[in-house]
């Protein structure tokens, strides 16, 4: 990892009697693409909130730059810019002129302004839209243009929250091209939520956070491995009585029980498997071999289902 620029420590936060985060710990490196992951429900977007300082933690800390969230929140929102799950664009403006009025809040004007919101423009592939009125754009575009602004005044760190909802495969791939571009271009350092795991995938680092907890953290490539090289899913309406018959036929046991799947992780080989397509076959729904995916993996630590949606 890189220099920490981002510290969480023994972060907590409650909602009245409900306790949303329990004691969340990690960093992020400068430059880095980090990603928060987890099922809606599970304490990411509070602690998103925290980080655009919009809410306290009761206990613990969060540093940018080494700058107490707390204590110098106005220092910090000048060195982040963030883009929330909710659109904040004003749709009767175009293009342009949204990006002009948010510069102007960061006291920006002149031929910096413009200079920054051409260059903006450029590296998001606007510049044909900038005379558009925003209420015609796609949800693509859109959310395009909620990027430009949050980084009008040059932040350290883009912070999105689910920034893809709403939007198309398409769409989707090409946020995240920019967003790449604009890191690998500019340094900059970008913090985001989802719950979804295939844009998960595409961090440099990532923290996967369940009922308020920290449950791993690490590149997509070393949670992947440390449930082995394999997956093999078993579906089946009567999991309890397959599992009775992989024991009783194969001598086959220590298979992970979720809803209707039995799941053995790590490998097999290829008569092994044969062996199982066969005994398996006649009475299971479908059976499956496969690499290790972030959703295997937290089945592997959770035991539940993954319902990120």
């Amino acid at each position: 990892m890189k220099s920490s620029f981002v510290t969480a420590e023994s972060v907590r936060f409650s909602y009245a009697s409900t306790l949303a985060l329990d004691g969340v710990s990690f960093e992020v490196g400068q430059g880095e693409f980090f990603s928060l992951v987890g099922p809606n429900g599970g304490g990411k977007s509070t602690l998103f909130k925290i980080f655009a300082t919009l809410l306290q933690p009761d206990t613990g800390s969060v540093t940018f730059d080494g700058k107490c969230i707390v204590r110098e929140a106005h220092a910090i929102r000048k060195e982040i810019g963030v883009t929330f799950q909710h659109p904040s664009l004003d749709l009767k403006l175009t293009v342009h002129e949204n990006l002009k009025h948010h510069g102007h809040f960061y006291g920006l004007k002149g031929a910096v302004l413009a200079d920054r919101i051409d260059s903006l423009l450029s590296i998001l592939g606007l510049i044909s839209r900038s005379n558009e009125r925003c209420e015609s754009l796609s949800g693509g575009l859109k959310r395009r243009v909620e990027v430009a602004k949050s980084l009008i005044h040059q932040p350290k760190i883009l912070l999105l929250d689910e920034p893809t909802t709403g939007l198309d495969p398409v769409a989707r791939k090409n946020l995240w091209e920019y967003v790449r571009l604009l890191q690998k271009e500019q340094g900059l350092t970008v913090l985001c939520t989802t719950h979804l795991m295939e844009e998960a995938e595409a961090s440099d680092r990532m923290a996967l956070i369940h009922k308020g907890k920290l449950i791993a953290k690490g590149t997509p490539s070393a949670l992947r491995s440390e449930i082995g090289s394999q997956v093999v899913s078993i579906k089946t309406q009567s999991p309890l009585e397959m599992e009775r018959h992989l024991q009783e036929t194969l001598n086959l046991s220590g298979g992970r029980l979720v809803d209707n799947e039995i799941r053995f992780e790590g490998s097999m080989t290829e008569n092994e498997l044969l062996k199982l397509f066969s005994v398996a076959g006649e009475k299971a729904d479908s059976v499956t071999v496969g690499r290790p995916t972030l959703e295997d993996f937290f089945v592997a630590r959770t035991g539940l289902a993954w319902e990120g949606a």
